[in-house]
């Protein structure tokens, strides 16, 4: 209808400018409304349509992911702000997909570089590894061969478990001959540290033993003792400068006569345990530590001596104090000295053999899940 009113328009401005035309029928004016239908529709076609379809390609080439591309529409069309906001987003995504692929690049870098670094960590790890493992086969080859004290006392047991891999605790025990007697030396030591260092501690003290007792022939406890303090002292070069090393260890040594079965007794810091006839007896150490020994030499009689004559089937018991400072229990609080000492009084009727899988198992049983404390030494056997 609208349309018709334009034409009548137009053939009545025709008319007043003196263009000649005459009136047409109703069928004519239909016919031209038709046309005038067609030719709005081409014009919409052109004028609306087509920015249509561009922003439909435009719209299309950004999700295919080609953001280099511009709309050809000014700003002056009605459709142009919107062309113009697709080209900004395109620009906007370009720029992000830039800074995303210089991130990407970034976080690939620094992932090789952790590649790297684990592998090299693995790598170190592993030497490291097994540079322990062999330090501990070379520590375990230098500690005294078991069937030696099993030769002299049959039953009799050694625990020891190491904290790490290697242990700051080591037993030593050597049978010497002197003018026709024959002696059992035995010593149990705890030194300052464990895992590597302690590890270099034991031994060097393990080898200070042997040349001490073996190459110097000292049999005296209290002598080896203080000798032992100074040899110390000066292998790790330690004087009277408080900032000195104050590295050393605790031990008790016991010298047994086996042809009298009398043993003398000195300690630095570790007790001697002697059960007999289901009574615990105790030797306390004195409390030093060799390396630490002040003002004494070899000749000062440092430490006491305990001279005690040995009844047949009494039980001894040397141990550094990793089992009782094992944390654990109910409460997750060490075990102490004093169960300690229950425990031996507890399993004393049984035999050597059976007393280690015994402790083993107490001490087991009260460490549970928790980390071992300390290294663990323990050793006992049966006049």
């Amino acid at each position: 209808m609208k349309i018709k009113l334009i034409l009548l328009t137009l053939v009545v401005l025709a008319l007043a400018i003196g263009i000649p035309y005459t009136l047409p029928s109703v069928s004519s004016i239909n016919i031209l409304a038709a046309v005038a239908s067609a030719v709005v529709a081409v014009v919409g076609i052109s004028i609306i349509i087509k920015p249509i379809d561009e922003l439909k390609q435009l719209a299309g080439e950004i999700k295919k992911g080609n953001l280099n591309i511009k709309s050809s529409l000014g700003q002056s069309h009605e459709l142009g702000v919107v062309a113009e906001q697709l080209d900004n987003t395109a620009m906007l995504l370009m720029n992000k997909i830039e800074d995303q692929k210089t991130f990407n690049q970034r976080i690939e870098e620094q992932r090789r570089e952790l590649e790297s670094t684990t592998e090299e960590i693995h790598y170190i790890n592993k030497q490291i590894t097994a540079s322990i493992n062999y330090a501990e086969r070379i520590q375990r080859s230098m500690l005294p061969d078991q069937k030696m004290l099993k030769g002299i006392f049959k039953e009799s047991f050694i625990i020891y478990k190491p904290k790490d891999v290697v242990s700051g605790d080591f037993y030593w025990f050597e049978r010497i001959n002197r003018a026709g007697k024959e002696f059992m030396v035995v010593a149990a030591a705890d030194c300052t540290g464990h895992g590597v260092p302690g590890a270099i501690m034991s031994m060097m003290g393990n080898n200070l033993l042997t040349n001490i007792v073996y190459y110097q022939n000292y049999l005296d406890p209290n002598k080896i003792l203080a000798r032992m303090d100074q040899e110390i002292k000066y292998e790790l070069k330690q004087g009277e400068n408080p900032e000195d090393s104050k590295d050393g260890m605790e031990m008790a040594l016991c010298v047994i006569d086996l042809d009298t079965n009398e043993l003398d007794y000195a300690g630095g810091g570790i007790p001697l345990y002697i059960m007999r006839d289901g009574e615990l007896i105790t030797y306390k150490p004195d409390k030093v530590m060799l390396g630490g020994m002040v003002g004494q030499s070899e000749d000062d009689n440092a430490l006491n001596v305990h001279h005690i004559q040995l009844q047949k089937n009494d039980k001894i018991y040397l141990c550094s104090d990793g089992f009782q400072d094992q944390f654990g229990g109910p409460q997750d609080k060490k075990f102490m000295a004093k169960r300690l000492r229950e425990l031996f009084k507890e399993i004393h009727g049984e035999s050597m053999e059976e007393q280690n899988t015994m402790i083993t198992e107490r001490f087991q049983d009260w460490k549970k899940d928790t980390d071992q404390t300390d290294d663990v030494m323990v050793l006992g056997f049966r006049i």
